[in-house]
């Protein structure tokens, strides 16, 4: 048993301070990031983290609607009751202690990212995938922001090591089968951590039914009701338990958020309403966008996967979760880039078996079932040729000039806006939701733009300030409902003097 048990602690023992260097990266990535991209990172986490902490803020129709659930907003509550209880809740620790909070998760999630592709391929293909999420400009855009998307995409990358963890371990021949106790262990949190990523981001069950149907079919009969009685339900169960006394606390009465979020989004097709793409977009924009230079590496390493599946059996099994994935997203009218952020981690897998043979002459996945993956190179390994590295790293370093501008300058205002107002003169010293009930305003600020364009109340943390947005609420019963925001871009003129009329 100790001999199972070696390689997971050895890798843990091993790489202690890549997780450090890894946490260091993404915390100071997350103070880098200083632009705005899309609504949610702020109004579907932190706005309402705030409310739920400080007693005001903005809650959008999809909360009334209960459509979301609390659970990830909880996230960024704790930090916020600690500061708050503590006296340290300035504007600045409200804005930034949750983005590196946000750093940190990252961090962990690149660093089982290391842990997945080692078990998976091998170390010299774990570098290079490393290396890729490290460089890939998307990644770096948007780990360290407060979406579900991202914590899904961390939770996700976790639970994939923990699902595969027994092939790591017959594959470098530390022992032929691990005990039935351990897998079953290794399934349990995979699950876990698969409901949690589904409490928060429903969508990520088009993902899961793929894997979790392909190991059932490769199961007997009663192994497939052992998993199902003993391990799916229960701890699927579990947790859709207490995400649900959860959302009950904060919603005030019992409701179920994965059937409302269908319900709402799916069945009366509200999604449409924020905008619709065509089937292939995430084929032929979405997809080649966030992987940008990297791509012709995934695509490479996949195929390369594909020609050594006769031989070595299951190493594909990821790149067909990433087809059928980015497949069955496409069914969906509302696309967007971060929707496929999880399977970004497990592309650059591909992208780094590619570059790993292309540089160093070297298959990996021959030396199985040996115990050379798990060493740093091979005897037969070859250092690169400067034509192939430079080849190699001139790719990998334009993602440098993409991360920069859109983290630095892209939609950079509705950041700045939200200092200024921030650091208007206070006349107010206390900051409580008491003074912000009483209507005792100093500033009264009207954002006359798009709905949500800009952060709200929890990039200002002040009580003196009254802010109001133009209303995009859908109309669920007419989705062709003409709200305040679009009323307002037909007609300027008409809509500040009806409603500025006094």
């Amino acid at each position: 048993n100790s001999k199972k048990m070696q390689l997971p602690a050895h890798l843990f023992s091993q790489h202690k301070w890549l997780l450090v260097g890894l946490i260091l990266f993404r915390g100071i990535n997350s103070l880098i990031v200083r632009t705005h991209f899309n609504p949610d990172e702020y109004w579907q986490s932190l706005e309402v983290a705030h409310f739920m902490t400080f007693g005001y803020g903005h809650l959008t129709w999809e909360w009334k609607e209960a459509i979301r659930s609390y659970v990830h907003p909880l996230v960024f509550a704790i930090p916020y009751f600690i500061l708050r209880v503590l006296h340290l809740d300035s504007p600045w620790a409200v804005i930034w202690v949750p983005r590196m909070l946000q750093g940190v998760f990252a961090a962990i999630g690149d660093f089982y990212l290391y842990l997945l592709a080692a078990g998976w391929i091998g170390k010299t293909t774990a570098r290079w995938a490393l290396i890729c999420q490290i460089f890939s400009w998307f990644t770096f855009y948007c780990a360290v922001r407060t979406y579900s998307n991202s914590l899904e995409s961390i939770l996700t990358t976790i639970a994939l090591y923990y699902w595969y963890k027994e092939s790591f371990v017959q594959e470098t021949g530390d022992s032929k089968n691990m005990s039935l106790r351990e897998k079953d262990t290794n399934k349990a949190i995979s699950i876990m951590l698969a409901a949690i990523s589904f409490v928060i981001r429903p969508t990520t069950a088009i993902l899961w039914v793929f894997i979790v149907l392909k190991y059932l079919i490769s199961l007997p009969l009663k192994r497939v009701v052992q998993f199902i009685t003993k391990l799916a339900l229960p701890i699927g169960f579990s947790v859709l338990g207490v995400s649900t006394v959860v959302d009950r606390i904060f919603y005030g009465c019992w409701t179920f958020v994965p059937l409302n979020f269908l319900r709402v989004n799916v069945l009366k097709g509200v999604g449409n309403f924020y905008g619709t793409h065509p089937f292939h977009w995430y084929f032929t924009q979405g997809f080649p966008t966030i992987t940008f230079t990297l791509l012709p590496f995934i695509i490479l390493g996949l195929w390369l996967c594909y020609k050594s599946e006769s031989r070595i059996k299951g190493r594909m099994e990821l790149g067909w979760l990433i087809i059928w994935t980015v497949f069955f997203y496409s069914f969906l009218s509302h696309k967007e880039f971060r929707f496929v952020l999880p399977i970004l981690p497990p592309s650059f897998i591909y992208a780094g078996y590619f570059i790993s043979r292309y540089l160093h002459n070297f298959d990996e996945l021959q030396t199985q079932p040996s115990h050379s993956r798990s060493t740093s190179h091979s005897s037969a390994a070859q250092n690169p040729s400067s034509k192939k590295a430079v080849l190699v790293w001139s790719l990998l370093l334009l993602n440098i000039p993409m991360a920069a501008y859109f983290s630095l300058l892209h939609q950079k205002a509705p950041i700045d806006v939200m200092s200024f107002i921030r650091e208007l003169p206070s006349t107010n010293s206390s900051n409580n939701a008491n003074n912000f009930n009483s209507n005792d305003f100093t500033y009264n600020v009207y954002f006359m733009m798009n709905c949500h364009a800009t952060p709200f109340y929890a990039y200002t943390h002040r009580t003196d300030v009254k802010m109001n947005i133009l209303d995009c609420t859908p109309n669920l019963e007419d989705l062709n409902f003409q709200h305040e925001s679009k009323r307002f871009y037909n007609d300027p003129n008409l809509f500040l003097e009806e409603h500025f009329r006094d």
